[in-house]
């Protein structure tokens, strides 16, 4: 399961200039957990 903290990164990320090429996209945050 994802921890609190994955979820974090992963929005941080979205929000900063890098996370800007991205769009349209699922991505899971669970890490790796199916």
């Amino acid at each position: 399961m994802g921890q609190p903290e994955d979820c974090a990164s992963l929005v941080a990320f979205l929000c900063s200039v890098e996370g800007g090429w991205i769009n349209g996209q699922l991505v899971r945050s669970d890490g790796g957990f199916r």
